[in-house]
């Protein structure tokens, strides 16, 4: 259980994936199901639990620090989905 939430694992037809299956946005990897609601992608994850589960803060919560600690993420996010898409 992740912040309240259960976890669970299910295959897809690529090994070593994990998603949904029924849901066509928890096709990508990483996702959580929180009742209805699906999202996909670390960063979006990490808002969607901030927003469901303030505390503990999982991001700054100065305005600049978070603004910053976005863009970091941003930043990551792109730089390391450009290189896995090259694999």
């Amino acid at each position: 259980m992740a912040a309240g939430l259960p976890l669970c694992k299910r295959k897809s037809a690529a090994a070593g994936f994990t998603n949904n299956g029924s849901r066509p946005s928890a096709r990508l990897v990483p996702a959580l199901v929180d009742g209805a609601h699906v999202v996909s992608g670390s960063t979006p994850i990490l808002l969607h639990l901030e927003e469901r589960f303030p505390d503990p803060p999982l991001i700054p919560t100065d305005p600049a620090e978070r603004a910053e600690c976005r863009v970091l993420m941003d930043w990551a996010d792109a730089t390391f989905m450009a290189l896995t898409r090259r694999l």
